[in-house]
């Protein structure tokens, strides 16, 4: 983790603030108090573990983490899945543990954040296996019909992890609805950063990640009733996919 300078630090601050108290002032709008006191248990837990922390990801975990749960409170998302968005951040970056989470907030915010982050795992690892299916400019002298069956076959490895995407979908939903909901939080996050071409990662991701938006996320969140997630996944896919 890499530590901010100072005055990069005191910017930082004063937004992850503000998103702080709006993050408050709308969950206060539907939840109850001691609800409403859980979301600052997991606030004040996320600054002190990733407060101040920049990492190598393309904004600061504190700030990634606020966004994301204001997703979610603004679709009034209960307060454990909310919790679980504020501290996620913390825990993947290996900051914050899982038994502290479920001593601070209980229970079921740890299961959440532990379901998102197994299949974060997952991901990673099909993403680290995707990598070795990339295809280098054809060496002069291959045969074009040799280049075309190693882009069919990278086609249909994609194929392959768009369906196990979508069975650890239903597998955590099956395990708490929370976690896809979470999931696609995340994935909108991701989007918005995209188009806002503050997400560092090339082209060949960018386009995967907005076909699985496409097809995978927006027909989702569609089937959880999450209407304006679905219409936001939608434009931002067809932005990249279409520009």
């Amino acid at each position: 983790m890499i530590k901010m300078p100072i005055e990069k630090q005191t910017l930082a601050q004063d937004l992850t603030d503000d998103q702080a108290q709006q993050l408050l002032i709308v969950v206060r709008q539907y939840m109850p108090p001691a609800e409403v006191e859980q979301i600052a248990r997991a606030l004040q837990l996320a600054e002190e573990t990733c407060g101040g922390v920049r990492g190598e990801r393309p904004i600061p975990p504190l700030e990634h983490a606020l966004a994301v749960a204001s997703i979610l409170a603004q679709n009034h998302i209960d307060a454990v899945g909310v919790a679980a968005a504020l501290v996620f951040e913390a825990v993947d970056a290996e900051l914050l543990t899982l038994e502290r989470v479920e001593s601070t907030l209980g229970s079921p915010v740890a299961r959440v954040v532990g379901s998102m982050l197994r299949m974060n795992i997952l991901e990673r690892t099909k993403k680290h296996a995707g990598a070795q299916l990339n295809v280098p400019d054809r060496p002069q002298g291959e045969p074009g019909n040799a280049r075309e069956s190693k882009k069919q076959r990278i086609r249909d490895a994609l194929q392959r992890q768009q369906a196990e995407t979508v069975r650890k979908m239903f597998f955590a939903m099956a395990e708490d609805p929370r976690v896809v909901l979470l999931k696609l939080a995340y994935r909108l996050h991701a989007m918005q950063l995209i188009c806002a071409h503050a997400y560092p990662v090339d082209r060949e991701e960018i386009l995967t990640m907005a076909h699985e938006t496409r097809e995978i996320y927006a027909p989702l969140a569609g089937r959880l009733g999450m209407s304006r997630v679905e219409s936001d996944l939608e434009d931002r896919a067809f932005e990249v996919l279409e520009p």
